[in-house]
Order: C-alpha cells, then sequence, then structure tokens
C-alpha cells in the first residue's frame, strides 16, 4: 500500500512540477538523479520517463511535442527469442535487465514535431535541427539539418 501511495505522491509532485517545465531546476534535478535525463534550460515537452527513458543528455532551447518517442535499445536478434522474458528482470527469467550505457544526445535549439520516432541507431541529434512530423530517426542528425 505504501508503494501506491509514493507513486501517487511521486505523480502529483511531477504534474505541479511540470507546470513550470521551461526553468524549474527542481524537475529537471529530478530527471536527472531519478531517471539519468538531463535536461537543458527552456526546453520542454521532454519531461516523460516513459516516452523518453534515459540515458538521455538534451540542451537548452529544445522543443519537443507530447507525442515523441525515444527507444534505448532493441530486442536482441540474436537470442533465443525476442520477448522481454530473456532481458527483463520482472519476469525472473534472468537476474538483470539490459542496460544502454550510450546516452541519446539532443544539442541546443532542436524542434521535434508531433510522433517521430528516435530509434537506438540514432544517438545524436544536432544543434538547431529540425524534425518533422511523424519522422523515424534511424542514424544520426546533422546541425542545423530539416
Amino acid at each position: 500500500m505504501l508503494g501506491l501511495f509514493n507513486a501517487a505522491v511521486l505523480k502529483l509532485r511531477l504534474y505541479l512540477m511540470k507546470r513550470r517545465q521551461f526553468d524549474n531546476l527542481a524537475l529537471r534535478k529530478l530527471f536527472r538523479e531519478r531517471y539519468d535525463i538531463d535536461i537543458g534550460m527552456y526546453t520542454y515537452g521532454c519531461f516523460d520517463q516513459w516516452r523518453m527513458p534515459g540515458p538521455i543528455r538534451i540542451g537548452r532551447y529544445c522543443s519537443f511535442a507530447n507525442t515523441v518517442r525515444s527507444a534505448p535499445i532493441n530486442h536482441p536478434l540474436e537470442a533465443l527469442t525476442t520477448h522481454p522474458a530473456l532481458y527483463e528482470r520482472k519476469f525472473g527469467v534472468v537476474d538483470a535487465d539490459i542496460t544502454w550505457d550510450e546516452p541519446l544526445i539532443v544539442e541546443d535549439d532542436v524542434w521535434v514535431a508531433h510522433n517521430v520516432v528516435i530509434l537506438p541507431s540514432c544517438k545524436c541529434i544536432g544543434r538547431g535541427a529540425v524534425i518533422g512530423a511523424g519522422a523515424i530517426l534511424t542514424k544520426n542528425v546533422d546541425r542545423y539539418a530539416v
């Protein structure tokens, strides 16, 4: 029961902090320490650990639509099955989750429009890039690319 209470308190706390997401230092600290997501000042739309799981490093003045998704890893094709039972601890088969160490880097002043999907093969979106609605990023994006 205490776990449900703590989850509800965290959800309320995030809701209240996201109302000032442009410049909220406490929100940035929480995401950096708890989820390994480092977000620069005046960036908005990416404070969601489910849509955009860490590790991620995002610069200043970035704009993310609320429908952007980042996938940090692929299902392992070399395994016996692609089902998460062989790489997620919660299924009771493996002792630890698969981890990924290389963060997604999003430089300053990037605009990522609605329904963009950032796949694991994309590890860097350069400064000033504009990612159009519905794009599926499979490789790094150069600075100022559209």
